[in-house]
């Protein structure tokens, strides 16, 4: 008997049990893409910029 009333109540319930995400973890932003963080002095020197130039300056097909 009590198997049915276990199996009724789940058929009926019309809010599924969804396990919640823990919020202890410390969340971090998004990524977004094409994103492009800023240049620190200790980074180097910035090498994509001048590889983009250079594309730039490539003659066109």
């Amino acid at each position: 008997m009590n198997e049915n009333n276990t199996a009724h109540a789940a058929a009926t319930d019309p809010k599924p049990h969804v396990p919640v995400a823990s919020t202890a973890k410390k969340r971090k932003p998004a990524t977004r893409p094409g994103y492009r963080p800023v240049m620190r002095p200790n980074d180097g020197k910035d090498r994509l910029s001048e590889a983009l130039e250079a594309l730039r300056n490539e003659e066109s097909w």
